[in-house]
């Protein structure tokens, strides 16, 4: 064999163990992507499971149906080597209905009440803490708003996606013939309701003061429970509550006083105060206006759920009592108040004639 032949069979040669060696690799890498596009879910998301969070039972859990109170969901979970980007479903167990439907919802942050009703039957019931768990956990919370009792059970949908292939596996918990760990129980209760009667309004502290025969007279009321539940502002924020200087006093400005009712030379006004506040005075750098000094540091060990000024007399300088000749009208306001659990309770205040009404009370 002379050079030249000997040459092109070495070519012909390699060629041939090169195309072999593509062939293979083809065939080697389409099974490879085969294998992982068409991973079973387990192989995909090999841990999954759906339990109640810091509550005293794992499987069930109790809540009021007032679209408050949260159920916790704990979500543990496991995605294989190849696969990215979990994307969570929280679904009824039996229809596969994705939440939020009828009244329930899935909530992704927690709003700071009470996850379960802690007496139960007489019994008094504490959450447990989590176990410790070496997969990641993500955190739901289920509420009802539909006000009366109901019951569901919950599961989870995740559905991850390769990395390679960009296709998509999902597994859920919903089919399982075993609860444990793929299923949770939420029942409702009715929410608690409240009356005015459940609350007072009370009168701490007053005092009157004469100017060229014009009365003026401040009193401070502080809003209680008359039962050992406790309630909070639901929105603060509606009652412009006036927080106090570093002395603890609070000046009068009726013009952001919630309610408000002035007509020719009289005023009848109420402004919320915070806790802290100690003193409600005029302003201080104001002349030529009659002066008071209001105690409404807390009389008691109870601590209120608001406080309130209520002043009423004649008008002194517009520059103090911004009021326009002409008659002003914000006489009634609704304090919503929710208690432990998110139950709420609607208490009205009313100026009605120059008198004041505390839900059907005459208070003033």
């Amino acid at each position: 064999m002379n050079i030249s032949n000997k040459n092109t069979y070495l070519n012909k040669k390699l060629f041939t163990l090169i195309l072999v060696s593509v062939l293979l690799s083809s065939i080697i890498g389409k099974a490879a992507l085969a294998a992982i596009k068409y991973a079973p879910p387990t192989e995909a998301i090999p841990v999954l499971k759906i339990t109640t969070h810091r509550t005293p039972l794992t499987d069930e859990n109790k809540i009021y149906a007032n679209g408050l109170m949260q159920s916790p969901l704990a979500v543990e979970y496991k995605l294989g080597p190849d696969f990215i980007n979990p994307q969570f479903l929280i679904k009824e167990r039996y229809t596969h209905n994705l939440l939020p439907f009828d009244g329930w919802d899935v909530e992704h942050e927690f709003n700071r009440l009470p996850h379960f009703i802690s007496n139960v039957g007489g019994k008094v019931r504490k959450g447990k803490n989590p176990p410790k768990r070496t997969n990641p956990v993500r955190v739901f919370y289920v509420t009802n708003n539909t006000g009366h009792p109901d019951k569901i059970d919950v599961c989870v949908e995740l559905t991850v996606i390769n990395k390679t292939t960009l296709s998509e596996i999902t597994r859920d918990t919903c089919d399982s013939r075993d609860k444990k760990d793929n299923a949770v129980t939420i029942q409702t209760l009715i929410p608690v309701k409240y009356q005015a009667a459940d609350f007072s309004l009370t009168q701490k502290n007053s005092e009157a003061t004469d100017k060229l025969g014009k009365k003026l007279y401040v009193r401070y009321y502080e809003l209680t429970s008359n039962n050992s539940n406790k309630f909070t502002l639901a929105n603060p924020k509606r009652l412009n509550i006036r927080k106090p200087n570093s002395n603890g006093d609070v000046y009068s400005i009726p013009s952001v006083a919630t309610m408000r009712v002035s007509k020719n030379d009289r005023l009848f006004y109420i402004e919320a105060l915070k806790n802290e506040v100690k003193n409600y005075t005029p302003p201080y750098n104001v002349k030529n206006i009659t002066n008071f000094n209001l105690n409404t540091k807390n009389s008691a060990n109870v601590k209120p759920i608001v406080k309130f000024a209520v002043m009423y007399g004649k008008e002194f300088p517009n520059n103090v009592w911004p009021s326009s000749k002409k008659r002003q009208l914000a006489n009634s306001m609704t304090i919503r108040v929710i208690d432990t659990y998110g139950n709420p309770a609607d208490l009205n205040l009313t100026i009605s004639n120059w008198y004041l009404y505390f839900g059907n009370k005459l208070i003033w």
